[in-house]
């Protein structure tokens, strides 16, 4: 993964930085604080409670901010997040500056999961700053479309796509396929609500053949059901029923919401069409 920042990124940024198949690669040790840390993402990012909660039982209670911020972890997968715990975590700022952006960014997700947006919106500023001071381009890119998501749905935001554009942007420029490919499906949804459904065919194609490095993901699975969208708006029955039936290799609750939408929306197809399904 290149970076926009000629800063060398120390190992420990590397851990926070690297998403799940970047990540297993990184050679962090195996008892080191950044080979725990590493340990810990992989377990959240597979969702494997009970190996996050093993890790966690090996941390030593002196590495504070390596413990706090593992149990922040495994209480945002267990959609379990208290405003204390929050806090503690956020007492940390400034103990350790290099867990500082980190710790910033796991405060952010938290406050929005318990709906406290004014301040999931501070720290999602606060967080995207700071991983980009560092160089860690790709958790500052997540932190701002967290934000601009999160704007979007508070209705506070007036230039989506601006934001949108920026992102893509910013991702192409260092080469974040996967953040690039978020950021065309977003805009293909936003053009789309502007009635330019070309274009947004032509943006969410692009999406699509940047996402597909990982096929597995959830962009990629939510980017065809953009494409299955636009292509039933267009008449093109045939095309998008098999992009629907692609989608059901995902086992992802959010993809098995979205395909079920999908296939309530064409009850009215031809009867050709549904046979496919």
């Amino acid at each position: 993964m290149e970076n926009n920042n000629s800063r060398e990124i120390s190992l420990l940024g590397k851990v926070f930085n690297s998403p799940l198949d970047e990540l297993i690669k990184v050679d962090a040790g195996d008892k080191t604080t950044e080979g725990l840390y590493k340990k810990v993402r992989i377990s959240f990012l597979k969702s494997d409670l009970d190996e996050l909660k093993s890790i966690i039982n090996s941390i030593d209670n002196s590495q504070t901010c390596l413990l706090k911020a593992s149990k922040l972890r495994l209480s945002i997968l267990e959609n379990n997040v208290s405003e204390s715990q929050i806090q503690e975590v956020l007492n940390l700022i400034n103990f350790d500056l290099n867990w500082d952006p980190e710790l910033l960014g796991l405060s952010a997700i938290s406050f929005s999961l318990i709906k406290k947006d004014i301040l999931a919106r501070e720290y999602y500023k606060k967080a995207q700053a700071a991983f980009r001071l560092i160089g860690l381009e790709w958790r500052s890119l997540i932190s701002y479309q967290n934000l601009v998501n999160l704007n979007e749905k508070l209705g506070v935001e007036q230039n989506m796509i601006n934001h949108y554009e920026s992102i893509a942007r910013r991702a192409n420029k260092s080469k974040l396929n996967s953040i690039e490919g978020s950021a065309l499906l977003n805009l293909s949804i936003q053009y789309e609500s502007k009635g330019k459904v070309l274009y947004a065919i032509r943006l969410i194609d692009e999406a699509i053949e940047l996402l597909k490095e990982n096929q597995l993901s959830n962009e990629y699975f939510l980017a065809l059901g953009q494409k299955a969208s636009l292509e039933y708006n267009m008449g093109h029955y045939d095309e998008s029923v098999e992009l629907i039936n692609e989608m059901k290799f995902s086992t992802h609750p959010l993809i098995i919401n979205k395909v079920d939408y999908l296939e309530r929306k064409i009850i009215n197809w031809p009867s050709s069409s549904l046979e496919n399904l």
